[in-house]
């Protein structure tokens, strides 16, 4: 190498490496950042499990072999340990996570919401580094006001404050990871820089498949905030598409399907409502509307939006017309703007490409909309909105005067964003405040009046002695079923649970009318097949028991209770043989799923 090229490299790297704080410096920012985190989400170190936490914790059997499951989470499906099914998902770095730590600890929410707060603070640690490599600011304030910024947003309490999201955290983790390391590789080059991006990038993607966005997100970072050409760009994000590659070759040859194969129900995502593809991507398009208004407003909160709390538009609806406009010129900004370097269009094109994944535009995924999915593209929102706030409040031309400006405004809205997360992790305290809470925020959701009026049968059927206090909630539990009923006629699982709660009143003959609209949105719905077999046994009409028995055998054989029923059947008929057959088949079912059957609902 030429003495010039060893000088321009090194003026290179003066300009690109931020200048260093001393070592103390830097241990109070990172323990500023871990006490922040600690400060808004310390409420949630006495929350019980909640929502989905069983998937990965106690009703995950992978997970509750501890250190003796990793073997079977590593070569099966992310819920093939909850459910069986070998299929969709796979991100085994997360059920290895949670394996150690029921090794190690139990089961103990307190321990789940204790690491979800560590790793977010790490998270955030991460974060601020990557900036600093990132913007290559002469002072720490833009990248600690992101970060500041990011680590208080409300819209991230359904993460943080949610065990089984512990997905969403270590994806984002790994991503940054993966970011820095490349740009300590530009800044640099040394080859295990490289690798470590490489690393992190596949590790990344087996938390979560958010991974993926590496491969857009990498040439718009290197085109914004490097000097290399597009060829060498492209070159550089290369390895990039190879490590996503072996991730799916990986994942395919592990799990039976790559995708569900289960239909996609309107339940679970609403756009599946839509009459055509037109009103379709109107909705999406509306919905990504929806997830900007609420990093700008993150108020109310919910942790479900399904159907029909956004009903079906077209191109007509103003709100459809308005957030098309507002991505579009956000999107063609950014776009020309790459080459003026200008980091707010980092920000815009890290948002857009990292939410595209989870928009609904190009996959069918199991929600219409969900706070989690802006995990890591609020990360965009931030950059954009502390840049924009630099530039409207002069920063830069006051390199060395006071930015009273900057400062009170960043720090109102710290105060309001912590305020906000504080009270809403109150509501993830159990399912009973959050669904409370919630069916209030999204009144018109199905989802939202099943969920609070399934913890009110519950709660019914778990009281023993107070006769008036369980009456009153199975009450409380059939009026929210019949709301969820009125909103989505066809919601099968809220006419069987509310046959199962008018049976646990007593009132066998509503029950009996519940489990009946119950098969005609969905004939093969053995559990209500199966409950319509124990209503008529118990009238002696055991011919009708048998058949509706049988139906729920052959809708699902390897569900053990008709069997154990048919028995019944055979042993009232005086049919002792049948009867001794189909207990035995009974016990051969209970011991396959190590559960054992019941005889009725």
């Amino acid at each position: 190498m030429t003495k010039e090229k060893k000088q321009k490299r090194a003026r290179e790297k003066k300009d690109a490496t931020p200048k260093r704080h001393s070592e103390t410096g830097n241990k109070v920012i990172y323990l500023l950042l871990v006490v922040f985190a600690f400060v808004l989400y310390g409420n949630t170190l006495s929350h019980d499990y909640t929502l989905d936490d069983d998937v990965n914790t106690r009703k995950n059997r992978f997970v509750q072999q501890g250190l003796e499951g990793i073997p079977s989470i590593i070569t099966s499906s992310y819920y093939y340990g909850f459910n069986n099914v070998n299929e969709g998902a796979y991100r085994p770095l997360v059920l290895i996570n949670m394996a150690i730590e029921k090794e190690l600890w139990g089961n103990d929410p307190k321990t789940g919401h204790f690491f979800n707060i560590l790793f977010y603070a790490l998270c955030c640690i991460l974060l601020y580094l990557f900036l600093r490599k990132l913007l290559g600011e002469k002072e720490v304030i833009i990248p600690l006001m992101i970060t500041l910024l990011y680590l208080a947003h409300p819209i991230h309490t359904e993460v943080v404050a949610n065990i089984k999201s512990r997905d969403e955290i270590l994806s984002f983790g790994f991503i940054i990871l993966s970011l820095y390391f490349l740009m300590q590789y530009v800044h640099l080059p040394k080859a295990k820089y490289l690798i470590f991006s490489l690393i992190s990038h596949f590790l990344a993607l087996m938390s979560k498949e958010y991974g993926l966005t590496l491969v857009a997100v990498i040439p718009v970072m290197l085109l914004i905030f490097t000097d290399k050409s597009i060829k060498k760009t492209i070159y550089l994000s290369l390895p990039y598409l190879g490590v996503a590659a072996l991730y799916f070759l990986i994942r395919s040859s592990i799990l039976d399907n790559v995708a569900f194969k289960e239909e996609m129900d309107v339940i679970n995502n609403s756009l599946m409502a839509a009459g055509n593809g037109s009103d379709r991507m109107a909705t999406a398009v509306l919905i990504l509307g929806k997830y900007m208004g609420l990093l700008f407003f993150p108020h109310p909160l919910s942790f479900d939006y399904s159907y029909n709390e956004i009903p079906i538009v077209s191109w007509t609806n103003p709100g459809a017309i308005l957030s098309l406009v507002i991505y579009l010129a956000i999107g063609v900004y950014a776009v020309i703007g790459i080459k003026k370097k200008d980091p707010v269009c980092f920000g815009i094109l890290f948002y857009i490409i990292t939410l595209s994944i989870v928009s609904n535009l190009f996959v069918e995924l199991g929600a219409t909309l969900a706070e989690r999915f802006l995990f890591t593209s609020s990360l965009g929102f931030c950059i954009v909105v502390v840049y924009l706030l630099v530039k409207v409040t002069g920063m830069r031309k006051a390199i060395n005067k006071k930015r009273t400006g900057l400062y009170v405004i960043v720090g109102t809205v710290l105060v309001l964003y912590s305020f906000k997360t504080i009270e809403r992790n109150k509501d993830w305290k159990n399912n009973y405040t959050l669904f409370s809470a919630d069916v209030k925020a999204c009144p018109n959701s199905a989802r939202t009046h099943f969920s609070i009026a399934s913890e009110y049968r519950t709660s019914g059927e778990a009281e023993k002695r107070d006769i008036a206090r369980k009456n009153m909630l199975l009450a409380k539990a059939a009026a929210e079923f019949k709301k969820s009923i009125a909103i989505y006629p066809k919601f099968t699982a809220a006419w069987y649970n509310l046959g199962v709660t008018y049976y646990a009143k007593g009132e066998s003959h509503n029950a009996l009318k519940a489990y009946e609209e119950a098969i005609k949105t969905d004939s093969g719905y053995y559990q209500a097949l199966n409950n319509l077999g124990v209503i008529y046994f118990n009238r002696k009409s055991y011919n009708i028991a048998l058949d509706y028995f049988k139906k729920a055998m052959a809708a699902n054989s390897k569900y053990a209770d008709p069997y154990a029923n048919i028995g019944a059947v055979y042993h009232n008929l005086g049919d002792y043989d049948m009867a001794i057959e189909y207990y035995e088949k009974a016990r051969s079912e209970e011991r396959r799923v190590g559960k054992e059957c019941r005889f009725g609902w």
